[in-house]
């Protein structure tokens, strides 16, 4: 049930708790590259100082980029998805200084938003080609 409602979600705009926590005009903590003769699109985090952590305006990032490869998959004729790191690490897992900070919260607050919070990154699974 939590992943149709995280679906439906995506399927929307970006939530605005993201959204709120997106700033545009910095720079992209996720990039799409499309290697054309290949028919490849790579996807990598971009924050490689923090070992690209995963935090909020990485959620907002990682939803545009995949409505984006969503969008192109068809149309640039897109055959699989890489999804890597920028770095000497793909991921270290959750922020945490974040991390901390909602263990401040309400737990059953705290566990509505973390459901979310995993929720921006299983999107993922909307691409319709495979992702590696």
């Amino acid at each position: 049930m939590f992943l149709r409602q995280s679906c439906r979600q995506f399927r929307g705009s970006v939530a605005p708790f993201v959204r709120a926590c997106h700033t545009s005009g910095m720079s992209k903590t996720v990039t799409v590259d499309v290697l054309a003769a290949e028919k490849i699109a790579i996807m990598t985090l971009n924050d490689p100082q923090k070992l690209n952590a995963l935090t909020l305006p990485v959620a907002g990032d990682f939803i545009e980029a995949v409505k984006s490869l969503r969008d192109r998959v068809s149309a640039e004729d897109i055959r699989a998805v890489v999804l890597t790191g920028a770095g000497r690490a793909f991921s270290a897992g959750g922020d945490m200084e974040w991390l901390a900070e909602r263990g401040r919260d309400a737990p059953h607050r705290n566990a509505d938003v973390m459901r979310d919070f995993y929720g921006y990154f299983l999107c993922v699974r909307s691409i319709p080609v495979p992702v590696i």
